[in-house]
């Protein structure tokens, strides 16, 4: 069976109160938050939870509904480069949210 799971983020100040969420079914869904976080951390966090969250259901598909061009991005185009570079960016430039990065990397792995 595949699941279909949507998951966002969000930040008021950007960095500020910031919130994830993710749905699966009314059976299945989380959120968090933080007091201060950016956009991105949120958005972050909630596909790293769905995944963690969802990881016990392997033999299924997983297809996830984001909006996040950052997070969709970081996923598909940008993070083989960045490790490749030892976390750095092209211009050599530490990458933002490595932490919460690494963890999605592992959760994809």
């Amino acid at each position: 069976m595949a699941l279909t799971a949507a998951a966002d983020g969000s930040a008021l100040g950007n960095p500020g109160p910031a919130g994830w969420a993710w749905y699966v079914d009314d059976d299945q869904w989380r959120a968090g938050g933080w007091p201060r976080a950016t956009n991105n951390q949120g958005e972050l966090m909630a596909v790293l939870d769905l995944l963690l969250a969802t990881e016990d259901r392997a033999d299924e598909s997983l297809r996830i509904l984001c909006d996040s061009q950052y997070v969709i991005n970081s996923v598909t185009q940008w993070m083989a480069g960045w490790k490749r570079r030892g976390w750095r960016k092209a211009d050599g430039k530490p990458v933002l949210n490595r932490e919460l990065l690494e963890r999605l990397d592992a959760a994809i792995a």
